[in-house]
């Protein structure tokens, strides 16, 4: 398969990832594991989009997709849910967040809620907002954005210390910002004080089996060192990991409980819109990337 800005999510019960739109694959379901890719057949699926938010929700046993930009153009608020077979849409949009794209979300274990953060819906009111999934419909945090100055990047759950964190960027010059750390307590995100700030240029988040660490992944494209491209977030600063993978256009990363290890997914070429390149995976294995996938 080829693609870009697509959907990516690990979907527990099936040992399988799912990998839904994205530019050039709109509306197109593919499942990942260790044999290849595998184009799925639902019986029904969600408009084709590209840069939507994605998580798997433990409580519903689904993976869970909101919002993004049609093939057309236009922006959605829609959410709908994939349980291994088919899709199946939650709720249309009604008193949803914004049509938008480039949102985020994931599943907060200590309060047992799926949170979605999405950018702010205007230039007059840019902090980020904070929604959670009520089992309905979407319901905003009213003291959940994000504070000023600071642009939404990924989210996930820490075990050390179990809480949802979120990557922001504070943009200092026109040109250049810097990472920051914020923790959501449930009511609102508070700006964590880190010695090391990884590259603002960040292509995923997610947690590390082997070393029950959170991982972030930078687009190594824009790194002036390839020793930069995977950090690791040991509760309280960041710590430098990894090695090039190979990935010029990283894609997303997720956990792959089979494996218990890290997927990354990306273009070995960079792609765009009517030359997409195929999606190929590394697995992280601790201090490196290795090539899974059989491909070209």
């Amino acid at each position: 398969m080829s693609s870009f800005g697509y959907a990516l999510a690990y979907y527990p019960p099936a040992r399988q990832v799912l990998l839904f739109g994205g530019i050039d694959n709109y509306d197109n379901t593919w499942l990942w594991n260790y044999h290849g890719w595998t184009l799925a057949h639902p019986s029904a699926s969600p408009p084709g989009r590209f840069d939507a938010a994605v998580a798997y929700n433990p409580v519903m046993h689904v993976v869970m997709v909101y919002g993004g930009r049609l093939g057309p153009g236009q922006l959605v608020d829609d959410t709908w849910a994939w349980d291994g077979k088919t899709w199946a849409e939650l709720d249309a949009g009604t008193g949803s967040p914004p049509p938008d794209e480039g949102g985020v979300m994931a599943w907060d274990e200590r309060l047992a809620t799926m949170v979605l953060v999405v950018p702010g819906p205007s230039v007059a009111t840019p902090q980020p907002e904070t929604w959670i999934w009520t089992g309905t419909h979407w319901l905003r945090q009213p003291s959940g954005d994000f504070p000023p100055n600071i642009s939404l990047g990924p989210i996930g759950f820490d075990p050390v210390s179990n809480s949802l964190l979120g990557v922001g960027f504070r943009y200092e010059t026109a040109t250049s910002s810097s990472v920051v750390m914020l923790r959501w307590d449930g009511t609102v995100w508070r700006e964590l004080s880190t010695a090391h700030r990884p590259p603002s240029i960040v292509a995923g988040l997610a947690l590390d089996p082997m070393s029950d660490r959170l991982l972030l992944v930078c687009d190594p494209e824009e790194l002036q060192s390839s020793s930069e491209e995977v950090w690791m977030w040991t509760g309280v600063d960041w710590q430098s990991r990894g090695l090039f993978s190979g990935a010029l256009q990283p894609g997303g990363v997720v956990i792959d409980a089979e494996s218990g290890r890290v997927l990354l997914f990306g273009n070995a070429v960079q792609a765009a819109q009517g030359l997409p390149q195929p999606v190929h995976v590394w697995e992280w294995e601790g201090s490196a990337w290795t090539r899974q996938d059989l491909g070209p």
